[in-house]
């Protein structure tokens, strides 16, 4: 699910109410779009100047929190995955371990 935060939809709001311009940029690299909110008095040179300063930024942190959400995706599942293995290899063990414990051992050899 895509999480935004509540400075991009106080800036949606106020980009409904005309007081900002956004301008979506989709990147090659990058399956999500990045938005960018400028005030409707700014020029567009400005806007693009700023644009195109703070896209890499933007977009290596976009890949970093892919990535992030890519591990701790990867470790929910392998937690999913091996779980009941494991649980029903300790259960193995313990019953194992019960049966062979009230087995009659041999008597020492004197």
């Amino acid at each position: 699910m895509l999480e935004y935060s509540q400075e991009f939809h106080e800036a949606e709001r106020r980009r409904s109410a005309g007081e900002l311009q956004g301008y979506e940029i989709t990147s090659e690299t990058l399956p999500k779009s990045t938005t960018y909110f400028f005030p409707t008095a700014m020029s567009e040179a400005d806007q693009f100047g700023l644009m195109k300063a703070n896209h890499e930024q933007a977009e290596a942190a976009q890949l970093k929190l892919i990535s992030e959400k890519r591990w701790e995706r990867f470790i929910d599942a392998n937690k999913v995955a091996l779980s009941p293995p494991i649980v029903l290899l300790l259960i193995g063990l313990a019953i194992r371990w019960v049966i062979t414990g009230l087995r009659r051992q041999a008597p020492p050899e004197p």
